[in-house]
């Protein structure tokens, strides 16, 4: 991948060749689509290994509650919470994905970045879908049955996050609980409190 992906340039071959890597790990997904939907490449450090063999393993049940907390800065929006809702939704039978962040207006951004890669032309060309419900903050892509296949919902910290979910109860992996710019200073309160916040979130 040294070379620009041109999508008018790609032959049926290449673009075939596109699909079956997009699905082979995390790694290749995220620099792939970063491409695509950006037209420029992500500017890979080895903690982007990292990340992304974490997604591998949490996907493949290797690896359970797994939190990462890092500093500004480190991709951790364009890995977690806009490259992994699609890629899981190439990976598992279905994604149920919450999104929290600080802000109102990130978290929005973020959302419809995710919305971008479904309707963009190159992803329909691969993997043809349409969307359920199409929100900015809460927007769900079928399947070929008409059924849910990923529901994605992105609200504030300070918004309505009552009565959403990521994940399910089912065993395996069906969904993240990403935490953007989040402010853990609630955690510092006695554990009552602290427990009653766990559960707003969970």
């Amino acid at each position: 991948m040294n070379e620009m992906i041109i999508w008018e340039d790609l032959s049926p071959a290449d673009k075939l060749a596109i699909k079956a890597l997009s699905t082979r790990n995390f790694s290749l997904f995220l620099k792939i689509w970063f491409q695509i939907i950006q037209g420029e490449k992500l500017m890979w450090n080895w903690h982007h290994s990292y990340f992304c063999h974490t997604v591998d393993e949490i996907i493949a049940g290797k690896r359970k509650s797994t939190i990462v907390n890092v500093a500004p800065g480190s991709t951790k929006t364009e890995v977690f919470s806009i490259h992994l809702a699609p890629y899981a939704y190439l990976k598992c039978r279905k994604v149920r994905n919450l999104q929290i962040s600080q802000g109102d207006a990130l978290s929005k951004g973020n959302s419809d970045r995710v919305i971008k890669i479904f309707s963009s032309g190159e992803w329909q060309e691969l993997w043809p879908s349409k969307f359920g419900r199409k929100q900015i903050d809460e927007f769900q892509v079928m399947d070929d049955s008409d059924r849910v296949r990923l529901e994605m919902v992105s609200r504030s910290s300070g918004g309505q996050i009552v009565g959403k979910r990521g994940g399910d109860i089912r065993p395996g992996f069906f969904g993240p609980l990403p935490l953007g710019a989040f402010s853990f200073k609630h955690l510092r309160a006695p554990d009552t409190s602290r427990n009653i916040v766990w559960r707003s979130l969970l």
